[in-house]
């Protein structure tokens, strides 16, 4: 259990008065929650920048787009390298297992606390996506529809073999000590070498 939950988002466009024209929008699965526009910091375009924008796809004159980094992801919002209260160091291996209705879940808490009531759509791509069909299915009366693209209902592979496989991929750089690599720097070229892999095969 997290005793202490964080959800980074951006938004863009204006919310109504009563809060009626949000549309949330959810990532894949090495994206983050800039899904618009430049950073300040290092000018990376937004991964959906070409549709959401005045009088594009996501007309951000008629509705205010909600950006929200998943729980678990290093953009962030809580996840296994943020900072566990009770030891001080990053979660680690020991951060608590989840699923995508915990993602969903969380996404709600972040909107109830902006006071939404409810949505417009939930749209994404991939793993946003995956979230997408899960909103349908965890709240259903919470938005009038899903925008799910380039994705699925559910997994289509064995999730054991993959995860095994990655474990194992992982496993081979030298600061991956059992997982717990955030003390010794991370693994960002292991990290990196995946996922140009995943993007070439």
């Amino acid at each position: 259990m997290l005793t202490d939950l964080e959800i980074a988002y951006e938004c863009y466009g204006e919310m109504t008065s009563d809060k009626n024209n949000v549309i949330l929008v959810t990532h894949g699965i090495t994206s983050s929650h800039h899904a618009a526009g430049e950073t300040t910091s290092d000018r990376r375009h937004g991964w959906w920048s070409e549709v959401i924008a005045p009088q594009k796809v996501f007309n951000t004159n008629r509705y205010c787009i909600v950006f929200s980094n998943a729980l678990g992801s290093c953009y962030g919002s809580t996840g296994p390298s943020s900072t566990d209260p009770a030891t001080g160091k990053s979660y680690g291996t020991c951060f608590p297992s989840f699923n995508f209705e915990d993602i969903v879940r969380a996404q709600y808490l972040m909107l109830h606390s902006l006071g939404i009531e409810k949505l417009v759509a939930v749209a994404g791509a991939s793993l946003g996506g995956f979230q997408a069909f899960q909103w349908a299915v965890t709240f259903p009366h919470y938005m009038s529809g899903i925008i799910a693209m380039d994705t699925a209902p559910k997994d289509l592979f064995d999730s054991a073999t993959t995860a095994a496989a990655l474990v194992d991929d992982l496993s081979k750089d030298s600061n991956w000590n059992d997982g717990d690599y955030y003390a010794k720097g991370g693994i960002e070229k292991a990290l990196t070498k995946l996922r140009v892999d995943t993007l070439k095969s």
